[in-house]
Parts: C-alpha cells; structure tokens; sequence
C-alpha cells in the first residue's frame, strides 16, 4: 500500500538542517503553523487498519502515515484494528476492497481498478485508502518494478560511488539489516516491487547454505514492504546436460524453501568472459528456459539480459555492436519459455549520454521484453537523464 505517497510533497518545505540523508525523500519534516492552521481541526484522530499482522503491508503503510503525521505535525495518530463496529469518522482507513467491504458492508465502486491499483477517497475528515490487493499502487504499467542493486559479495558495489554494500561483506550476508531495510522502504515509495541484491556477474558462494539463509533474511525484511525477495560447482554449463538441468532444479527448490516468494531469477550469459550456452552450440533460448523450466513451479520469472556484444568477432570490419543484440535474439523471437522476460539496455551500446532506442525493443515481438535504464550516476549523469528516459518510453517500437 502506498502510504508513503500522501506525505511526499510536504517533505520539500522544511529547510534541511543537521541531516544525514538517510531518509531520503520519506523526511517528513516538521510544516510550519502557517501552513498546518487551517487543518489543524476536522484532522483524523486514528488510523484504522483493515490487517491487524504487523507484518503485513497494510499495517505497514498504517505505520508509515503515523511516521509521517509525527513528523509533519507532531501529532500522534493511534493505529487501531478494524471492527465491524468502529466507526469511520475522523479516521484514515487502510485496507482492501474485499476486506473493507466485509468489515463495514459499504463503499464505492471499485470495479475500475486493477491489481495493485488503490483508490484514495476523502471525505471532510474521513480518509479510505482502499486497494484492489494490499500491493496497491499507482495502477503500474508493468507487474515487475525492479532495482537491479548488483552488489558483490565481498562488500563492493558493482558501478558504486559511495560506501559499501548493505547486503554482503566478507562473502557472507552482513548480520544488521537495518540499512537495507530502509533502502526498501525508499524503493517501495516509489513503486519499486523487487530488487536484484548480487551482482549479475555470479558468484558462485551465493549458493551455499549459510548465504541461502541470508538471503532468506534478506527476503523477511523486504517482505512488509511490498517485495517479493528475489560456477555453482557444476564442470559444465551445458543448458541441455541432464547434470546441469537436475541441478538448477535442486537449487531453485532450496532457494524457495528459504524464501517462498522469491520473484525467480537474473541472468546475463555469454558476456564479458563468463560461459553461457553458445559455448556449447546452445541458443540464448535454451539457455533461458533452463532456468525457466526450474522456476515454473514455483510461478518464478526469468530475468535473462540482452548484454551479449562482445562475443562479436572484433576483426570482422562489418561487425555492428549496435546491432548485435538483433543479431544474437532476433531468430529466437517466440522460443522464450513464457516465464521469461529479456531485459534490453534502453540504447544499442552501454549506457550513453544519448543514444537511440536499442533496435531489439522492435524485433521480439512475440517474446516478454523489459526496459534497463541506469539510474546510479555512471556514463549518463541522473540529473540529466530524465528527458532520454522519456524519450525512450515514448518511442513506438
């Protein structure tokens, strides 16, 4: 539920004094009388939650408007569990259409929303912020919101500029998660619904049991906030070998056993040095749908990169690097399992200040395709980007 959304706009008045910027966007610092006065009768006096586990998102987004309140007016709102006799009168009700219609038998008319959309209604000193599932968000235009972090495993950031990694040190999954609990919260005030916490460079030491229970702690901090949590000692990597496929089965079983709501997998084969299915006179199908093939029980998504330039032979003049995504996926356009979606860098290279939309976006159309933008300041700066990223997304191809 976005409960973090209503507060936003009112963090940019206070003057920032003494912070850290840990909080991000989600500041909620104080207002000044001048502009709370007219509000400051009529205001909601509690905050009823249509879910009573502090662990759900319902009662989550209840705590973050009780944050935000503190913080903008220095008033303290009680968070209170729903009954059929409590009264909606000066309150923010927070919940789901099916529950708030079975706890109070009233309510407007929902049909229009779709899931993970939220209606926000508000009458004199009542406010219903209802959602079709307890995702409810700005009726996204794509299911899979991700954050590829990328963070290696031995505390370095992958394109980092600044500290080091929140998830891993030392090889292992760092102990206090208090850090990356806050980063998901900033990423699911946004919309944000997954992340991607290791480098798309594996690691094989990611598999090991102690970091399979990391990563299920990992999941159990993301979880409240709207997320789903998402060389192996193998001599070959062959996609087709009985060996390879039994394997990636009982992984990706331990992996949900751990985490059951792991969104499913990321994966760039047959890139800078690391082998991938072309190595064995596979195609980049095959090598995905091995992956899908162990996810489809579990109702797991393939993330599976287009990034695959520089298997181009460098001393053919003719070669185009601009092209050679078209060139590796175009033919296996309709050969993706349906649990597999290609994610396409926004550009035909890597990332550029400016250039056109990668070609591929309009060569597969009958596969799942997903947009890559970078959002760390790297080549394109971040400050300037938010022109390319609409011009992209405004493109017809």
């Amino acid at each position: 539920m976005h409960a973090f959304l209503y507060i936003i706009p009112t963090c940019l008045i206070s003057p920032a004094i003494a912070e850290n910027g840990l909080d991000g966007w989600l500041r909620y610092a104080l207002l000044p009388a001048s502009l709370t006065s007219h509000f400051l009768t009529g205001f909601p006096s509690n905050i009823i939650t249509l879910n009573s586990s502090i662990n759900s998102l319902v009662y989550t987004a209840a705590r973050e408007l009780q944050k935000g309140l503190r913080g903008i007016r220095h008033k303290d709102v009680d968070i209170i569990c729903s009954n059929k006799s409590q009264s909606q009168f000066a309150s923010i009700v927070i919940g789901t259409v099916d529950i708030f219609t079975k706890t109070f038998g009233i309510g407007n008319s929902w049909d229009d929303l779709i899931q993970d959309g939220f209606s926000l209604n508000i009458s004199e000193n009542s406010v219903r912020i209802i959602g079709r599932n307890e995702r409810g968000t700005f009726n996204p235009h794509a299911p899979i919101r991700c954050v590829n972090q990328w963070d290696n495993l031995d505390g370095s950031i992958e394109r980092g500029y600044e500290g080091s990694s929140i998830f891993f040190e030392n090889g292992v999954i760092v102990r206090d998660l208090t850090r990356a609990a806050e980063y998901a919260r900033l990423l699911a005030s946004i919309g944000v619904n997954a992340v991607v916490v290791n480098n798309v460079n594996a690691n094989s030491s990611l598999l090991t049991p102690e970091n399979i229970q990391g990563l299920s702690r990992i999941a159990d901090v993301f979880r409240p906030l709207c997320f789903a949590a998402g060389g192996w000692g193998l001599s070959i990597y062959d996609p087709l070998d009985p060996g390879v496929i039994k394997f990636w089965w009982n992984i990706t079983n331990q992996l949900y056993e751990a985490v059951p709501d792991m969104v499913g997998y990321l994966v760039k084969a047959d890139s800078e040095g690391q082998a991938g299915p072309l190595v064995y006179n596979r195609t980049l199908a095959q090598g995905a749908n091995l992956f899908a093939n162990s996810l489809k029980p579990h109702g797991g998504v393939l993330m599976f990169r287009s990034f695959v330039y520089n298997k181009l032979n460098e001393s053919d003049w003719k070669a185009d690097r601009a092209n050679a995504a078209v060139e590796f996926f175009k033919d296996l356009n309709g050969e993706f399992d349906e649990n597999v979606i290609v994610q396409i860098k926004y550009g035909p290279i890597d990332f550029q200040v400016c250039e056109p939309v990668s070609p591929l976006f309009a060569n597969l159309p009958h596969t799942n395709t997903a947009l890559e933008l970078q959002i760390t300041s790297g080549i394109p700066r971040s400050a300037m980007s938010f022109g390319l990223y609409a011009s992209i997304m405004e493109d017809d191809s």
